[in-house]
């Protein structure tokens, strides 16, 4: 497993959650919310297309670094914003999942067609 690869793709995509989340809040446009998963997907597919063994397993230890990050912050932020309802926590890690497999499977299908051919 390529830990240093994880590691920085975990933060990468906590950095991006995060500004997303501050923009939404900030602005109060519905844009970013939206924008969130299609951003998260986009990473995941770099991830993937980089990523030539167990693209999925890596992914996944990515999430794993991001969510608990993003739970260690809304743990830290909980008294001055309140805390966070657990069916919102559930529908963001799914969301997220989501995003984890359309982007990885996504990266994977580029990678694969950006391979040669062998025998051609």
């Amino acid at each position: 497993m390529n830990l240093k690869k994880v590691l920085s793709y975990g933060l990468a995509l906590f950095i991006a959650l995060v500004a997303f989340g501050f923009a939404t809040c900030l602005t109060k446009h519905v844009g970013w919310a939206v924008a969130s998963p299609a951003v998260s997907i986009a990473v995941f597919a770099h991830f993937a297309v980089h990523q030539a063994q167990h693209p999925f397993i890596h992914a996944l230890c990515a999430l794993m670094i991001q969510f608990g990050l993003g739970l260690l912050l809304a743990q830290l932020l909980s008294g001055w914003v309140g805390s966070m309802p657990a069916m919102i926590v559930m529908f963001e890690l799914i969301t997220m999942l989501v995003a984890l497999l359309i982007g990885t499977s996504l990266g994977v299908q580029i990678s694969r067609r950006s391979r040669p051919v062998a025998g051609a």
